[in-house]
């Protein structure tokens, strides 16, 4: 659910991400969804955007997982 985990993501960093919910959901620095979703989003920012070089961070609990990553790139080949 997109909407649940920005919320969620907003409520735990709080003032210190100045946003509102749409504003979190159309960024390009943050991606929610399931890995067709994120897919997606990748793609239609590329396009939009113009970007061709995308870079995530491990580690952290809000991080993706290495499998994550994987379906997400599984994704983009379909």
């Amino acid at each position: 659910d997109r909407q649940a985990a920005a919320e969620a993501l907003m409520a735990e960093w709080g003032e210190s991400l100045p946003l509102t919910l749409d504003e979190v959901l159309a960024t390009p620095f943050l991606l929610f969804g399931t890995a067709s979703e994120i897919a997606e989003q990748l793609r239609e920012r590329s396009e939009r955007l113009g970007i061709e070089t995308w870079t995530t961070f491990l580690g952290r609990p809000i991080d993706p997982s290495l499998d994550d990553l994987r379906a997400v790139v599984d994704a983009l080949d379909r």
